[in-house]
């Protein structure tokens, strides 16, 4: 299965580090020589591509443009042998040479010569399958390259029907329908379950459109009806596909009858390189060590598959392996139960298992971030985890910890990419140190944006002190000093200009102002740098820690957002117990930070304030309780 997980780890990586909307699949003709009779073949190069359009519940991905899958591979017209570009520039004698050809005769046999010149993209993989199967390839490669057969056959069903299948995450009243659907059984709301979420979506509309399906029963078979086949397919619901043959091929012929039975030949023919990818995928699992870190994966793969072919016994046999199996990927585990609730066979995976592998996980990664051939692949899921607040173990902790001491350079960049999202005393330590002790401008750079997300005010007095060692050398430091100085905005609760971004000779000078204002007020408090801070704003607050700031902190934050309204989110916080931003129980201020930094959701969360204020408030020196808020949260303000 290391193709697959390849495939998976480069796509996780390329949308972490954040995709251009602009990139589509661009892809040049080249001129290949087939190494097995020496006829010149025109093949393709795919030059880059992209996610946009989603994945299926078999993780068949799709690209906004053309689909990567259907330039892959390239035929021979002649003797058929097929394979990607690299493939073609093998070399074949005595043995091999003879086995290559004798199975490619028998393809031969069963396709003209007139229709060898025009192999679509299915049996071009279907071919590569069988010639690398013929070389002696493993089987989990042989199960990738029929899975991209099938796949280039649904690219014709679905008709780029796709494109309007995805969820429109804009509308909050989709999202909220789909994860009650989801609640409803059993998948609260997480990071992982919202995987689940484009494929709950299609699920309810399908369920729609059988609805008014029904009210054209008994007339001729349209479009629509075509739809709801090609929306039920791509669910892989295969029994309610098969149905819907039966129900409509007895409606009267009607301008779309010879589509209906085109479009049923191509499910046909998708079910059978399902069928034989699953094969090559059992064979694989069958004779793979019980060890084998992708052996969930294929497990998965292979269940699916049979699923979508309409075996749903072993289907469910294979989804209980999934869910039985120490070693799985908590995404993937989502996924199972999913599909093994649709079959049926399981109900969820108890709480305990869930965090004994969550655990397994991280230690994994933790393990490969101190690799530096591994580094950068352990740092995309771990910085996931740390977002979602679940790097809290000791032990994990640590063991993340130490890579901020590692001799390699990048491994220390990474560590410090994923720290800044862990809310921890430890770890604002050992960014401190690194700020201190790290020779590095990198590392440094790295540790002051990082402080700026999960420091506090005891990093002020560091972070004036990298001010006062880099002002000499602006243009070297340029990004970490206007990183530091917006960290000590946050930290002082004071902004010297409103502006985001200084470079130059206005950098130094705005770099003299703050040590001049440090000079000046280096004995002040917390308290007292907060309260100069709101005063400086317009906001006379005296009393930051009793409940009659309330009112006045909701109107900071409209009328000075960044820092006072950063600030004065983080008081009402403490203060109430409350939360409007994202920032629940587990988790660090990241949101908070980027929507007064610009991001556009303050309005938002002044509103939810101001609402909750005139529903809660409290007489003269009380202390107003915590209700659950108007998001439903209930005490997720840090404390």
């Amino acid at each position: 299965m290391r193709r697959f997980t390849l495939v998976s780890a480069a796509v996780l990586f390329s949308l972490a580090l954040g995709a251009s909307p602009l990139l589509a699949t661009t892809k040049k003709k080249v001129q290949l020589i087939c190494p097995l009779d020496g006829a010149e073949v025109t093949g393709w190069e795919i030059g880059s591509t992209n996610t946009f359009g989603g994945a299926d519940s078999d993780f068949c991905p799709y690209a906004r443009g053309d689909q990567p899958r259907d330039f892959s591979v390239s035929s021979c017209s002649s003797c058929l042998f097929s394979g990607t570009p690299g493939e073609f520039k093998q070399t074949f004698t005595g043995e091999k040479k003879k086995q290559l050809d004798a199975l490619l005769a028998t393809f031969r046999e069963q396709l003209p010569a007139e229709e060898r010149v025009k192999i679509d993209a299915a049996l071009g993989w279907e071919l590569a399958a069988a010639c690398q199967g013929a070389l002696g390839a493993p089987s989990d490669l042989q199960a990738h390259y029929l899975s991209n057969a099938a796949w280039c056959v649904r690219d014709a069903i679905l008709d780029r029907l796709f494109e309007r299948m995805a969820v429109p995450f804009q509308d909050d009243s989709v999202v909220k329908k789909v994860r009650a659907s989801l609640a409803e059984r059993g998948f609260e709301a997480n990071e992982e379950v919202e995987r689940l979420y484009a494929e709950e979506y299609r699920r309810l509309c399908c369920v729609e459109m059988e609805k008014k399906q029904s009210e054209r029963e008994g007339g001729p078979v349209q479009l629509q009806d075509l739809e709801v086949i090609q929306w039920r397919h791509r669910l892989g619901d295969a029994a309610a596909v098969d149905a819907l043959f039966r129900r409509m091929e007895r409606r009267p012929a009607g301008g779309e009858a010879d589509r209906l039975g085109t479009l049923k030949a191509q499910i046909l023919r998708e079910r059978s390189y399902l069928d034989k990818a699953a094969q090559a995928l059992e064979h694989h699992l069958a004779s793979s060590a019980e060890d084998d870190p992708n052996r969930a994966l294929a497990a998965y793969l292979a269940a699916e598959w049979r699923r979508r072919i309409g075996d749903e016994t072993a289907a469910a046999a294979g989804m209980r392996l999934v869910l039985e199996l120490p070693r799985v990927d908590r995404g993937l585990l989502v996924w199972a139960e999913f599909q093994a609730q649709r079959l049926g066979a399981v109900g969820r995976v108890p709480k305990e298992k869930r965090e004994a592998l969550l655990l397994a996980e991280l230690a994994r990664l933790a393990k490969d971030l101190l690799e530096p051939r591994r580094s950068g692949m352990a740092a995309v899921p771990l910085t996931d985890h740390a977002k979602a607040g679940r790097l809290r173990d000791p032990a994990i902790l640590q063991k993340v910890l130490a890579g901020a001491r590692h001799p390699d350079h990048d491994v220390r960049w990474f560590t410090i990419g994923v720290l800044k999202w862990v809310d921890d005393p430890s770890v604002r330590e050992e960014l401190m140190r690194v700020l201190r002790e790290d020779p590095d401008r990198g590392a440094k750079w790295g540790a002051i944006e990082a402080l700026g997300r999960v420091g506090d005010f005891s990093c002020v007095p560091l972070l004036f002190d990298f001010l006062r060692a880099s002002r000499g050398q602006v243009e070297k430091d340029e990004h970490a000093l206007a990183d530091a100085i917006k960290a000590l905005e946050r930290f002082t609760n004071h902004a010297l200009a409103r502006r985001d971004y200084f470079e130059g000779n206005e950098l130094a000078e705005h770099v003299n102002k703050w040590l001049a204002l440090w000079e000046q007020h280096r004995a002040w408090t917390e308290e007292e740098w907060m309260k100069d801070g709101f005063a400086q704003a317009g906001c006379d607050l005296a009393a930051l820690d009793k409940p009659a700031a309330i009112p006045r902190l909701i109107d900071a934050m409209g009328k000075h957002p960044w820092p006072c309204g950063f600030n004065a989110n983080l008081r009402l916080q403490r203060l109430t117990g409350q939360n409007f931003d994202g920032t629940g129980e587990g988790r660090v201020e990241w949101f908070t930070w980027e929507i007064f930094k610009g991001g556009g959701e303050e309005r938002r969360v002044i509103k939810s304030w101001e609402d909750w204020w005139k529903m809660h408030s409290a007489a003269p020196g009380e202390k107003p309780g915590a209700p659950a808020d108007a998001t439903g949260q209930n005490g997720g303000g840090k404390k």
